[in-house]
């Protein structure tokens, strides 16, 4: 999503200097987007009858 396009553009223009900050950044990105694509699909705090 546009959290993570701005994570790597900031990575490869030179703007982010500390890349383990950058690499969890853009790891905490991949996992939110999963996430929410868990919770779109029902998978992840559904109710069960």
């Amino acid at each position: 999503s546009g959290f993570m396009l701005f994570d790597i553009k900031r990575v490869i223009d030179g703007g982010e200097d500390n890349y383990i900050t950058a690499t969890l950044a853009i790891y905490l990105d991949i996992y939110n987007v999963f996430q929410s694509l868990l919770a779109i699909l029902g998978i992840v705090g559904g109710e069960r009858d």
